[in-house]
Parts: C-alpha cells; sequence; structure tokens
C-alpha cells in the first residue's frame, strides 16, 4: 500500500471506531457539566429554542422487530436521527463514507471535531463534503424490508462547520471533551418516518438521570471486525455498552 492510501484507511478506521466512543462521551460531557452548574438553567440561553423539545424525540416512529440476543444489526429505521458524513477527495472527486453524526434539530448535525475537516492542505486529500439522513443500506440508494420501503436517502450540503474554540488547542482550559463539532446544513430538514432529532439533556434532567454504569445503545457503521483485516457493514449496525 502506498503511504497516502495507509493513512487514509487507518484514519477512517479510526473515525468507524470512534463514533461509539464519541457517543458515550457527548452523554457523559453534559452529565457532567449538568451536575456541575447547578445554579446554571440551560433554558434560559438564547440558543435553547433551537434545540427540539418535541416529546417523540429520540424515538422510531416505526414498529420494530423483535431482537435476537446478540444481534448487531439495527431495524430500517430505528434510528432516525443517526447521519453519515460523507467525505470527498480534492483530486478525483471520489467520495468515501466514514464518521457518523446525530442530527439535533431541523438545521444541525452534531459529530467528532475530529470528523470536520475541509482544509484542501490536510494529508488526506480529502475534505467533509455532505451528509446523508435516512441512511440504512450504504449499498442501496433506497431500502425496503418485508415489503416496506424508506424514501430515498436524504443528501444535504454543509453550510458550516463549526468546531468546539478550543479543539486541537493546548490552553490550559482545553480538554479532550472539546472533541465536538456542529454542522449547520443548508437547507432545513423535513422530518419523515426516517429522519428525526435526537433529544439532547437539559438542566432539568439533572436529578432525574445517572448515567454512569448504565447500558447505552448506540449506532453506526463503524468496524465489526479488525483482524485478519478489517470489515466494515453495509447496514447500520447497534452496540450496547456500559459508561463508566
Amino acid at each position: 500500500l502506498s503511504s497516502s492510501k495507509s493513512k487514509v484507511e487507518l484514519f477512517f478506521f479510526k473515525m468507524n471506531v470512534l463514533p461509539i466512543l464519541f457517543a458515550v462521551r457527548v452523554l457523559l460531557m453534559a452529565e457532567a457539566f449538568i451536575l456541575n452548574q447547578d445554579k446554571l438553567d440551560l433554558t434560559k440561553h438564547k440558543n435553547w429554542p433551537l434545540v427540539y423539545h418535541d416529546e417523540n424525540c429520540g424515538r422510531s416512529k416505526l414498529p420494530l422487530a423483535r431482537k435476537s440476543i446478540g444481534g448487531r444489526k439495527a431495524d430500517m429505521g430505528e434510528y432516525p436521527w443517526i447521519a453519515r458524513l460523507v467525505y470527498r477527495s480534492f483530486s478525483d472527486d471520489g467520495e468515501l463514507g466514514g464518521c457518523a453524526g446525530s442530527l439535533i434539530n431541523g438545521r444541525y448535525v452534531l459529530t467528532a471535531a475530529h470528523c470536520c475537516f475541509d482544509d484542501p492542505k490536510n494529508e488526506l486529500g480529502m475534505g467533509l463534503a455532505y451528509v446523508k439522513l435516512g441512511e440504512y443500506d450504504i449499498h442501496h440508494i433506497k431500502d425496503c424490508f418485508r415489503g416496506n420501503c424508506a424514501p430515498r436517502v436524504l443528501e444535504v450540503g454543509i453550510e458550516n462547520i463549526i468546531k468546539h474554540p478550543l479543539y486541537g488547542k493546548k490552553a490550559k482550559e482545553a480538554l479532550p471533551s472539546n472533541d465536538f463539532c456542529l454542522l449547520r446544513l443548508i437547507q432545513d430538514v423535513e422530518f419523515t418516518d426516517y429522519i428525526q432529532p435526537v433529544c439532547l439533556p437539559s438542566a432539568i434532567e439533572k436529578d432525574e438521570k445517572n448515567l454512569y454504569d448504565m447500558i447505552l445503545t448506540v449506532a453506526g457503521w463503524g468496524t465489526i471486525e479488525n483482524f485478519p483485516q478489517s470489515r466494515h457493514p453495509h447496514a447500520l449496525q447497534e452496540l450496547d455498552v456500559v459508561v463508566k
């Protein structure tokens, strides 16, 4: 393998593993922030109205099949907030999927800052191009299961990439938890049974939920086998993890 190809493969291997850790980190970070800011009422923040507050956020609107014990494949439409990030080569316009993110309202996707790069001078020679919403099987433009078909996958361009201001900095205030990024989409997204926003924690929940030692479910298209060679699934996968 060439040096540049090896770098790309290594980077996207990490990106397919790290979203799982990132999903748990966001939850821990949110809880730690809430627990340490007893006097802070996030509902008073000027951007609070931008967060989706419908009581059905974070829920699939579709009837789901019964799971087999130990199963890894998610049901079609089970995680309608999952966004798949797509990168484009600066040299030949080739495209490659990498990170995942979560739709948090009709205009923004939350993901990891290390997934957000579009500088033509970066060593990988590619940049973040757009996101896919309503994705399930990456080999299909339109997914169907037992006669039930989802709408065509929605591809949405990115208007602005907003990284945490301390991400990548060596400042005293910089923390590993600064590894998050907001993607502002070029248009508002219309919600469907297969495209829905996830819920975000609020200060009101600080006395109601403690995530430590809880079993949470994460989803994505990450690596499911490392050796003898890495293997990536074509359908959305889910994994239970214990928060520590």
